[in-house]
């Protein structure tokens, strides 16, 4: 019976390629092997440090499985060795999402936290990867780097301990070292001298050549004031050539201390021999040179007194030379002078006296005759009269008589500084403290010059001098605090306001200081209670409710910040602070138009106010009047025209008037002036992203990212960029994070529907759209994502209403009209479809979609020849786009154009030939046009890339059953059945295939199995009986050729075959 096998023809064709639904498959995953080697070589780039290439890597394989765990974590951890942490806390994150329970993905979550400066974070990161893992070392590390920033001292060396312990010595022993090194330091700086020594000891028991431990111990001593020993201590550490710039300066000061104290106790050899070292460590230690000029001048005025003269007057100039103010060194060249003219009017000259005169003279000030205590009460009353200048004229006239006298010297300190001549103010301020170097008035006088000298740490010290006399004295402690706060030393400046108030807890000006101080350190609920106590005494405070509106402000409590404002306002109407805390107050809240009112009433009591144009500026904008805002910030940059913010203010207006260019050259010049500016960078990615240059857009979001992780533009515009370069995944982690931030931004629920739209995840959109309706239900552009979303997961009635929704909001939605044209191209109305396409154009001529759309719907009409110019106008706005040159190929067959129609498919294999549909295309072209070779070739390349497709395996059989190749097409077929056990066509061609390899008895298996999916399937029973009657097997093969004639009695071959069969099995009878 073989032969009848090889006479009869095929009952159908078994080239199985529909040529239209073939071409329209779409790109799936890629086989699990092509994912494997993705990762691999992402892993060995990661463990080789080629950190660039890892991430591309892990990239390629992120677009094969975007739930990949691997993948994401091994591109968490290569961004973070490039330093783009935030970029590698959104990627370990997906990453955990999936591996919850992985000790080495939180391991690396607290390193990128760790890196990025959030180091509680870190800490709980680092936490759960040791609960998971306890062997981690460096999770041990980096929990005391995190607690080390965070000044958790003892947790850091505890942790930095157990590091060490599990091996990681060098590294965790220069840790302690830090630990130890830090917490000395933070043991001086509050005064804890005996601690900072004890910390220091124990460091140099761990590593005893330590520099900065040594520097630590004899700073203690000096502040223990264990003067002698500290010397000793950097003598010792000179010595031992260990001195920094640092430890030689502070030997130098304490030198300079010892140098004083000598020349108070008359021990002028003595000081001059300290105050000579002091400077010849620190040649630029203007105390030590002001203390030396005296000790020269006093031991000029003991060489005077031996007569000395000439000794004297070079001990004079000396002094002079080193200070040129030095008074003592001025009064006794006087006196050297005065004496020459006595020594004249007796026509004898001391010979000593004439040889020192040699040396330099003075001219001769003839002092007031009045007496120098009469001059300084006079002073006094010009003083209380308001007559500055004269009492300081008085003042001159009563040291001239006497400049000896503290009280006078105080006086003249006084009045300079309340003239603002700070450095004069301090030289006379010196001069009293020469005459008396423990005077309290002097002291704290000295004090206050330098505060406003911005010598704080100077200011520091003869503050607490003075307050060692009068621990009990508000205002010292009020000073002390403020040169404490400007050194950063909140916590020091804090405790002095604390001593104030222990003196007195109802000083409404140090319930304020301290209140601002509170503020400044973000403990805003503490403030809120220093200024409501302040209130309580007195309700008319306008400072104190201004201020209290600065923290209600600060807390986002914006209601109660204007309420204080306009309190504040009501007591001082004028009050430029609270008319500015008014506005934006009013801004936070949205009153943009009551806003920019009160800028505009700051601007007419100050019309030059910097902070109240770029406030005008911004409402402005919120209001869409980019005219006002662009000239307000203008009128800002008159003011100064570096100010980032008000060339980012310009950049925004120019970019809201479609005038990218100029935006993003005021976006640049920002940049210039702070590079750093998340606002500039943020701003300079939406103007790169209106001119479409999505690369450089994304570069701009990232750098906004790095300075301020939790910018919400960045976020939602670099989630954008991703999506608009077909990456939705690496735009979800962007977009949670904004979400996580600002649960109520319709902006981000809109785009996070739009990422999942992306991503084919039609119900997940579908609920981000809702979400987005939720707080805004007349958003045009969510009832268009709604309207996609409900299409895509099969609701075409809803998602026509929602379409229709989004048009009455916005007439001119683009991607409304498009949605509509889509639904009724799907339902087969392609004169509507048609219509809403072109209409689609008219909004938005630079629409690929919607020609697209226009070409298929010409195309489904048979208008082959309109439809040709569409796809091209199409391709001529992107050459590459895929659905373009399918259509335009498609039509090319229909026109049986096939020559320029392979070359379309060749193109699309050209843009991504790691696409299989691209290969299943041009495969089945290939097989159309007869060239089963290279279709071969084509589909063999696309079930390389994705072997998990049955439709490929299909067809492939197919090729080679037709190019004779039976045994292929068998495994082809298997493979295609492996894939699909249900598809029926798929076991008739498999039994086909076996049947011409000689495998009869498994072609049979092949065809009952089809039979048992489609039990009326004309093939198999027809193949079946084929096979039946090869086998010899004449009654079962006609009963399967009777089954197909039952199914459809005109079937020639079949009527034909079963004949055949019964006359065999009669001649055979």
């Amino acid at each position: 019976m073989t032969g009848l096998l090889d006479s009869l023809p095929l009952l159908r064709a078994l080239f199985r390629i529909i040529l239209c639904s073939l071409l329209l498959i779409i790109a799936a995953s890629a086989s699990e092997e092509d994912l494997g080697s993705w990762l691999e070589r992402g892993h060995s780039a990661l463990e080789n440090g080629s950190y660039r290439e890892a991430v591309n890597f892990f990239d390629r394989a992120i677009k094969i499985d975007g739930g990949n765990a691997s993948a994401w974590g091994g591109k968490g951890a290569a961004l973070s060795r490039l330093g783009r942490y935030k970029m590698a806390e959104m990627c370990l994150g997906m990453a955990l999402k999936k591996e919850g329970a992985n000790a080495n993905y939180w391991l690396e979550d607290g390193w990128a936290k760790e890196m990025g400066e959030r180091w509680s974070e870190a800490i709980k990161s680092y936490d759960k990867a040791l609960s998971l893992n306890k062997s981690l070392v460096h999770a041990w590390l980096g929990l005391a780097n995190s607690s080390l920033a965070l000044k958790e001292y003892e947790d850091a060396q505890q942790f930095y301990r157990k590091a060490q312990g599990q091996g990681l010595a060098q590294a965790s022993r220069e840790g302690l070292l830090n630990a130890l090194l830090a917490e000395s330091k933070d043991a001086l700086d509050r005064g804890s001298f005996d601690e900072a020594y004890s910390i220091s000891s124990e460091a140099l028991a761990l590593a005893p050549q330590d520099l900065r431990f040594m520097e630590i111990q004899c700073s203690a001593l000096v502040g223990r004031n264990e003067v002698e020993k500290a010397l000793t201590c950097y003598d010792q550490m000179q010595s031992a050539g260990h001195s920094s710039e640092q430890a030689i300066a502070a030997r130098s000061l304490l030198l300079t201390d010892l140098g004083k104290k000598e020349l108070s106790a008359g021990n002028v050899s003595l000081a001059l021999e300290r105050l000579d070292a002091a400077l010849h460590l620190d040649p630029h230690n203007q105390e030590a040179a002001q203390f030396q000029a005296k000790a020269l001048s006093q031991k000029g005025d003991l060489l005077f007194e031996q007569g000395q003269y000439d000794l004297a007057a070079e001990s004079y100039d000396a002094a002079l030379d080193l200070y040129s103010q030095e008074i003592s060194a001025r009064e006794g060249k006087r006196k050297i002078l005065e004496a020459s003219t006595a020594s004249q009017k007796n026509d004898s000259v001391d010979p000593a006296l004439e040889e020192g005169l040699k040396r330099r003279s003075l001219p001769e000030e003839k002092p007031e005759s009045a007496d120098s205590a009469h001059h300084l009460e006079q002073a006094k009353e010009y003083m209380d009269s308001g007559s500055i200048s004269l009492a300081l004229e008085s003042i001159n006239r009563s040291l001239e008589r006497d400049p000896g006298q503290e009280d006078a010297w105080l006086l003249k300190a006084e009045v300079l500084f309340s003239l603002g001549n700070d450095s004069q103010s301090l030289a006379a301020v010196d001069r009293a403290l020469e005459i008396n170097q423990t005077g309290l008035k002097a002291q704290a006088l000295k004090g206050k010059i330098l505060l406003a000298l911005g010598r704080y740490k100077m200011a520091g010290l003869f503050l607490d001098l003075a307050l060692g006399q009068d621990p009990e004295n508000i205002s010292l402690w009020m000073d002390k605090a403020l040169a404490q706060e400007k050194l950063e030393n909140y916590q020091g400046a804090l405790k002095s306001y604390e001593e104030a108030l222990r003196e007195d807890d109802n000083n409404t000006g140090v319930l304020l200081a301290k209140g601002e101080l509170l503020l400044k350190m973000k403990e805003y609920r503490e403030a809120l209670q220093c200024f409501s106590f302040v209130l309580e005494k007195d309700k008319d405070d306008a400072a104190a409710w201004r201020v209290k509106g600065m923290v209600h402000m600060a807390l986002k409590e914006y209601p109660d910040a204007l309420d204080c404002f306009q309190k504040a306002l009501m007591r001082n109407s004028s009050d430029i602070q609270a008319i500015l805390g008014s506005a934006d107050a009013l801004y936070a809240q949205g009153s943009y138009s009551s806003s920019c009112r009160s800028y505009a009433r700051a601007l007419e009591i100050e019309p030059e106010l910097l902070q109240a144009w770029l406030g005008r500026g911004s409402c402005a904008l919120k209001m869409s009047d980019q005219s006002a805002a662009l000239l307000s910030f203008q009128s800002a940059l008159a003011l100064d025209q570096k100010n980032v913010s008000a060339l980012i203010g310009r950049a925004e207006a120019l970019l809201q008037m479609n005038r990218t260019a100029e935006a993003l050259a005021s976006y640049d010049l920002a940049l210039l002036q702070d590079p750093l500016s998340p606002a500039a960078w943020a701003g300079r990615g939406d103007a790169l992203m209106a001119e479409e240059d999505i690369a450089n857009a994304s570069t701009a979001y990232e750098k906004t990212l790095q300075g301020e992780p939790g910018n919400l533009r960045a976020l939602l515009g670099g989630a954008d960029a991703y999506l608009k370069s077909s990456r939705p995944e690496e735009a979800l982690p962007l977009l949670d994070r904004a979400l996580s931030i600002d649960s109520r931004n319709i902006g981000a629920w809109q785009a996070g529907g739009d990422i999942r739209y992306a991503m084919n995840d039609c119900l997940a959109s579908l609920q981000h759209y809702d979400r987005a309706l939720e707080l805004d239900s007349n958003s045009s552009p969510a009832w268009a994502g709604r309207g996609d979303s409900l299409y895509c997961a099969g609701d075409s009635d809803q998602a026509l209403a929602s379409y229709w929704r989004a048009l009455t909001l916005q007439p001119n939605s683009s991607r409304a009209i498009l949605g509509l044209a889509d639904i009724f191209y799907a339902a087969g109305d392609y004169n509507q479809s048609l219509y809403y396409y072109r209409q689609a154009v008219a909004v938005d001529s630079e629409s690929i979609h919607s020609y697209i759309g226009q070409g298929n719907s010409i195309c489904a009409m048979q208008r082959y020849n309109q439809s040709l110019p569409i796809f091209e106008r199409a391709l001529d706005l992107d050459p590459n786009n895929r659905e373009a040159l399918l259509g335009k190929g498609l039509v090319l067959i229909a026109q049986e154009n096939h020559s320029v129609a392979l070359e379309c498919f060749k193109s699309l294999v050209a843009i991504d030939p790691h696409s299989y549909a691209a290969y299943s295309n041009l495969g089945s072209l290939q097989a159309a046009m007869g060239d089963y070779d290279d279709a071969a070739e084509s589909l063999e390349a696309a079930c390389r890339i994705n072997a998990s497709v049955g439709d490929l395996w299909h067809n492939l059989a197919t090729i080679y059953y037709r190019s004779g190749r039976y045994s292929q097409s068998a495994e082809a077929f298997k493979k295609a059945t492996d894939l699909n056990g249900e598809d029926a066509s798929a076991w008739i061609g498999l039994g086909l295939a076996q049947n011409l390899s000689g495998m009869p008895d498994e072609a049979m298996k092949s065809f009952e199995r089809a039979i048992t999916i489609d039990p009326r399937n004309k093939d198999a029973h027809y193949n079946l009986g084929l096979a039946l009657a090869g086998l010899d097997r004449s009654k079962e093969a006609l009963e399967a050729f009777e089954r197909v004639l039952e199914i459809d009695p005109e079937e020639p071959l079949t009527r034909y075959a079963a004949n055949l069969t019964l006359s065999r099995m009669k001649g055979a009878a």
